[in-house]
């Protein structure tokens, strides 16, 4: 799936959203990879999206 996200968007606007140690293929890069242990994904992720040009309600994006 990742592979067709690449393809479709390409890998400056896809974001990989990650749970635990996983192997991350060296032929996706440029890609960003964001870990859902990390406490701050929810603002890592509101920040990719303002670096492509969505608009994030910070108020509504980081709430619990």
């Amino acid at each position: 799936e990742l592979g067709f996200f690449i393809g479709a968007l390409g890998p400056d606007r896809v974001a990989a959203l990650v749970k635990g140690n996983i192997e991350r293929p060296s032929d996706f890069d440029g890609v960003v990879y964001i870990s859902l242990d990390n406490a701050n994904w929810k603002a890592e992720l509101g920040r990719e999206l303002e670096a492509v040009g969505y608009q994030v309600d910070w108020n509504k994006a980081m709430r619990t």
